[in-house]
């Protein structure tokens, strides 16, 4: 008897993992995040940027904590940090706008990435990012490690002549 429950019991648990699957699927056709539509400079440690996003699903999406990280092959050259958490309200396609604290290691590395955008070179920059949010149920968490920039900005609809007007 004891074999039966303990097979129901385990059926059960494999029934409701597969929904879950199913869910988060779902969840992840019903959300698009659309691109960058503005980025702004707010004195010298903020930047705030404007972005579109659509939910259509039944949940609020919180991106409660993201680092970026700007790479020139292996050396740090700075990062941005989310300084409050970004709420996307369900079945809306809208424009949201993120804080983010700049921090810079050392000041005198970004003459060589100032150098860089000059001549038009991406090669040997990367960027790593980590987010921490919550999709209703269920926990968002994404990371991805040394992602060339030229594929970043790709994704975002922008080039290097806007990074360049950041810079400047």
């Amino acid at each position: 008897m004891k074999k039966y429950l303990l097979l129901l019991m385990a059926l059960c648990v494999a029934v409701t993992l597969s929904s879950c699957r199913k869910t988060m699927e779902k969840m992840r056709e019903k959300v698009e995040f659309i691109g960058v539509e503005d980025v702004r400079l707010v004195g010298l440690t903020s930047l705030e940027i404007d972005f579109s996003a659509r939910n259509d699903t039944a949940y609020n999406l919180v991106v409660k904590e993201a680092t970026i990280t700007l790479l020139n092959t292996s050396t740090e050259l700075g990062a941005l940090h989310l300084s409050e958490p970004v709420t996307v309200k369900s079945r809306t396609t809208d424009t949201f706008t993120s804080r983010w604290r700049i921090e810079i290691g050392n000041p005198l590395q970004l003459l060589s990435l100032a150098s860089k955008l000059r001549n038009n070179d991406l090669s040997g920059l990367f960027v790593s990012i980590g987010v921490d949010g919550r999709g209703g149920p269920v926990p968002v968490n994404i990371s991805r490690e040394r992602v060339p920039l030229s594929e970043i900005l790709s994704k975002f609809g922008a080039d290097i002549s806007d990074l360049s007007k950041l810079m400047y």
